[in-house]
């Protein structure tokens, strides 16, 4: 019987169903700052997306960051690299009525259906906040992201979660 990890098991009590085939230990390490959703509309090769972070001043969210982040059920994901300099990946979508997590190691191409989550380090600015604009529940929030030419507010805050709109 495999030895359940931290991870595995917080997937697992958020309903989600773990396909993790790399090593907790390959993960990220946990960043201090200010999760960001972004998505691309086009295809990207894993180098792309690298500098897609870059850009944009983020860094890839470690996998657990992701999951407590991914409420709206969209096609999310993060993408980092091992000590070895291998690319990884974790995605969370809905796949045949199952809300899985899928965690491997492999530099993939992403098409333009994907959101990524990133962390903008402390001390990297964001932009003011409008609050007037805020919408109050996490329906609204969701309406708002489905709606790409819709303007964002700077930032959205759930609970203790600040969603932060990137450009």
């Amino acid at each position: 019987m495999k030895t359940k990890t931290p991870f595995k098991e917080a997937v697992e009590k958020a309903g989600w169903k773990p396909y993790i085939y790399i090593d907790e230990k390959d993960f990220p390490e946990k960043q201090e700052g200010t999760l960001a959703i972004f998505t691309l509309d086009k295809y990207v090769s894993a180098s792309e997306l690298d500098k897609e972070y870059a850009s944009r001043g983020l860094v890839p969210a470690e996998p657990l960051s992701v999951l407590e982040f991914n409420s709206l059920e969209k096609y999310v994901a993060t993408q980092w690299r091992d000590t070895n300099d291998n690319y990884c990946y974790a995605t969370f979508l809905r796949w045949l009525d199952e809300r899985r997590v899928d965690v491997d190691r492999l530099g993939r191409d992403w098409d333009g259906d994907w959101w990524f989550v990133g962390v903008r380090k402390l001390g990297l600015g964001t932009g003011s906040a409008r609050s007037s604009s805020v919408p109050s529940s996490l329906a609204e929030q969701v309406a708002l992201l489905e709606k790409k030419t819709v303007e964002l507010p700077d930032f959205i805050m759930v609970g203790e979660v600040k969603y932060v709109r990137d450009k």
